[in-house]
């Protein structure tokens, strides 16, 4: 987020579990991912499984966009495995669910 509030050629930006652990934790955090989205040009893209360490970020990042008006996505999946760190690693655990949504969405934005 933060790299994309700087840099406005970016054709999409794709988060995977955005800050899950330390959002809730830390309020500059949390306040400085909020202050970055008004500055985003790109659509975006949030990405979730239901057992990751917390689904807030992405709930308030979706919400803050949604505000906004900027184009955008959450996708909270299914839980991989059975606890909070292989629902952390989504990423490299859930690539058979998320593939096909990701190059998707990375699609329409490079098509734009």
């Amino acid at each position: 987020m933060l790299i994309a509030e700087r840099e406005a050629d970016l054709r999409a930006v794709l988060l995977f579990s955005a800050a899950g652990y330390s959002f809730e934790r830390s309020r500059s955090l949390r306040a400085r991912l909020l202050a970055a989205l008004p500055h985003i040009a790109a659509p975006v893209l949030l990405i979730h499984a239901q057992n990751n360490d917390s689904l807030s970020s992405g709930k308030a990042l979706d919400s803050r966009l949604e505000q906004l008006g900027k184009p955008h996505q959450l996708k909270i999946y299914p839980a991989v495995g059975h606890t909070t760190e292989e629902g952390h690693d989504f990423l490299h655990l859930g690539v058979n669910d998320w593939e096909t949504d990701v190059f998707t969405f990375l699609d329409g934005c490079l098509k734009r």
